[in-house]
């Protein structure tokens, strides 16, 4: 009797689970079917609704190249493929890698940055190539001639001045033992020079460079001798490198730029120092290398004239004469604005990579 019991017991037990394991499969079933209709719903909302078709639309515009930016060399980019960012520290590399990526690098704040092209010595023969750079970059800059190789070489001088360049004196021999021996010889070779320019060209200089530059060279008498001559004396702070004659046998083009560079702290105003001279062929042949970074840079070109206030030696730091104090960026934040140009080249491309991504 008890076995009875047990087996009744387990038939109405098979009984129950097979009843609830099927209204299970119809729940699943009724889930699944609700939610099948809830995403075709949703999705012919979607479908009819404004979003739909602004999506399309771009689709449409990107496919027949349609400009929907604010930027038409943005949307040139988006096809392209990505760039690399510079991997090099150096900062003249990185430079010259963001020129060749983006021709209006880092202008900001730089108005009124002026970089003045400063040619000693000359003319000499390889003047007319000066001219021919300078030309063809359309840029102004100043020759401080010799008396001496102004007599050598008249036609040049007068190209000089029939291109608008500036003229300054600097000195008849270029001798210092001779030049700073007292202050009447002093006078007498910038005098002499003078008048030399003057019936050459018919311009009276009113700028002058002490050969080796003012540090150490001047004296009382001597400022006095520059009162009397009414000539307004300039130094530099950027060199090339091209006055050394232990190293000019050996230096190269790319020398001068390096020279150029290391010393270069982001000034409002720069005035370069470079020879016009047959032995110092690799400043002529550096000037395009220069010219191009400083563009790059953001910096413009102009000439030296007695009314831009001049860069004085003192003790040997190199001062502006304008009472006031340079502004002078520090390396870092250089690089700052180097970086953020290459930055927003990388936000240009990542654009194109989604726009690329959700389009294909």
């Amino acid at each position: 009797m008890t076995k009875k019991y047990i087996i009744i017991s387990l038939i109405f037990i098979l009984l129950l689970s097979a009843c609830s394991n099927n209204n299970i499969v119809k729940r699943k079933d009724n889930f699944y079917n609700s939610k099948k209709s809830f995403q075709k719903s949703n999705l012919e909302d979607i479908n009819n609704s404004p979003i739909k078709n602004v999506v399309n639309n771009t689709k449409n515009d990107i496919k027949s190249n349609t400009d929907i930016s604010p930027n038409k060399d943005l949307n040139n980019k988006i096809q392209s493929k990505n760039k690399a960012v510079p991997e090099k520290s150096d900062f003249t590399e990185v430079i010259n890698d963001v020129y060749k990526t983006q021709s209006n690098v880092i202008h900001k704040n730089v108005k009124n940055k002026v970089v003045y092209i400063t040619i000693d010595d000359g003319p000499s023969i390889i003047t007319p190539k000066f001219l021919e750079i300078l030309d063809k970059y359309k840029i102004k800059a100043t020759f401080f001639v010799v008396g001496i190789n102004c007599l050598r070489y008249k036609d040049y001088l007068k190209e000089i001045a029939s291109s608008g360049h500036s003229i300054g004196n600097h000195s008849y021999s270029h001798k210092y033992n001779i030049i700073y021996k007292n202050a009447s010889q002093f006078y007498n070779e910038f005098y002499k020079t003078q008048n030399i320019i003057y019936t050459i060209t018919g311009i009276w200089p009113k700028i002058m460079r002490f050969p080796g530059g003012s540090s150490n060279k001047i004296t009382p008498e001597i400022e006095k001798a520059l009162i009397r001559l009414n000539l307004q004396y300039y130094d530099w702070n950027s060199i090339t490198g091209d006055a050394n004659p232990k190293t000019i046998k050996v230096m190269t083009s790319d020398d001068v730029v390096k020279n150029v560079f290391s010393n270069f702290k982001y000034q409002d105003k720069i005035v370069i120092l470079m020879h016009d001279s047959p032995n110092k062929i690799f400043s002529l042949n550096a000037l395009p290398k220069i010219i191009e970074r400083f563009k790059a840079l953001g910096y413009s070109f102009d000439k030296l004239t007695e009314d831009v206030s001049p860069i004085h030696f003192s003790n040997g730091i190199v001062k502006n004469n304008d009472n006031r104090d340079e502004t002078i960026q520090t390396f870092s934040e250089v690089n700052k604005e180097v970086y953020k140009s290459i930055y927003n080249d990388v936000v240009k491309d990542v654009y194109s990579s989604v726009y690329q991504e959700i389009y294909r």
